[in-house]
């Protein structure tokens, strides 16, 4: 008797705190969009990126480390600025610096380029995020350059078209942008948008 009374006080102390959580968790939490292709990624158990949020009309992606313990969730918006949630009820996310666990390991295949051995230099710069360059056209196609984390590669560019694709072009004559996975430390666009070329706007393609 005594154990089943203990069972349904524990049950009840559970769904208590489930309902307060639930209760106290800010509106733009329960908004999360995950791209469909990406689902996949949510089960691996190393850094990887989760879902969309929209958070006073700004796209942020969540960056997941299931190995943290910690009450922090940090995001990050499509021109790399970084920001981390408390967890504190109506609360929105603040700017802060990467985790210091990004970026992600990074290597020559994952750039789509071919191995170069230990002569690679892939260190962590103090921004510790990517950034956007100009855009150029490549056989009547827009890309924009964007700039990985730590030092860039010698002989070769990321770029990025105005869907959210990456590609990789390596400097030689007559080369064309290559397609390649998406780069590790790049979030990518939210579902359904995409950048106008030539610009920096964040556009609705669903809605053109």
């Amino acid at each position: 008797m005594r154990r089943s009374l203990l069972l349904l006080l524990w049950s009840f102390l559970l769904f208590s705190a489930a309902a307060v959580m639930s209760e106290a968790a800010p509106g733009w939490l329960e908004g999360g969009i995950f791209p469909e292709a990406e689902v996949s990624d949510a089960a691996v158990e190393v850094p990887s990126w989760g879902a969309w949020f929209i958070v006073d009309e700004v796209w942020l992606r969540e960056a997941v480390n299931p190995v943290s313990a910690t009450v922090q969730r940090y995001f990050v918006d499509v021109n790399g600025n970084w920001s981390v949630f408390d967890g504190s009820p109506g609360d929105i996310p603040v700017p802060s610096i990467p985790p210091q666990w990004y970026p992600w390991e990074d290597t020559p295949e994952k750039r789509g380029l071919a191995p170069k051995g230990n002569d690679e230099n892939i260190e962590i710069d103090n921004n510790r995020s990517f950034s956007w360059g100009e855009w150029e056209e490549h056989f009547g196609v827009w890309f924009r350059r964007i700039t990985p984390p730590g030092l860039p590669l010698m002989g070769a560019t990321h770029l990025v078209d105005e869907n959210g694709s990456c590609y990789i072009l390596v400097v030689y004559p007559g080369a064309t942008p290559r397609i390649v996975d998406r780069f590790s430390w790049f979030p990518g666009f939210p579902p359904g948008w995409g950048i106008k070329p030539g610009t920096t706007v964040l556009v609705n393609k669903g809605a053109e």
